[in-house]
């Protein structure tokens, strides 16, 4: 048995236990609604899919035949290093996220961010820009609709 990715296994098995803990976690939490369709049944369904998933992933990056080659020496990558500083950006853009949300609430913090990240990530024309922010209003107004009014979720 070899790994192909290490840090690609590394990550699904911590978001196994992750989502196997707060899956058994939300069965602690009080539920107040008297139906079995209840504020916690989506949070759920998205915790059991990012299990599943991560399963995947960690069956994908094992390699239980053993005949794998070893890897050869890796040369600088400009493109890797690229990469390393795009996800290094988005966890940091994230965790900017969920320290203002508290404080300029769901529409100005998410609609911020949604724009921010596409900019970071996309190209940066006039005309893109303008679509970022444009999506960025729609998906954030949408998606308080969707959980505000028709699931009756309220977000903060």
């Amino acid at each position: 048995m070899t790994i192909k990715k290490t840090e690609e296994l590394t990550l699904s098995l911590i978001c196994m236990a992750g989502a196997a803990y707060l899956f058994g976690y939300s069965y602690t939490m009080p539920h107040y609604t008297y139906f079995s369709i209840g504020p916690l049944l989506f949070p759920r369904i998205i915790l059991g899919a990012i299990f599943v998933l991560s399963t995947c992933l960690a069956w994908h990056n094992v390699d239980f035949t053993g005949r794998s080659k070893p890897a050869a020496p890796a040369k600088p990558d400009p493109a890797k290093r690229q990469g390393s500083i795009l996800r290094a950006g988005v966890i940091i853009l994230l965790l900017v996220y969920l320290v203002v949300l508290p404080y300029a609430g769901y529409r100005a913090a998410t609609m911020v961010f949604l724009f921010v990240n596409m900019a970071f990530l996309g190209p940066r024309t006039k005309k893109m820009l303008g679509l970022y922010a444009v999506i960025a209003v729609i998906t954030t107004l949408s998606m308080q609709y969707l959980f505000g009014t028709v699931l009756k979720l309220f977000l903060p």
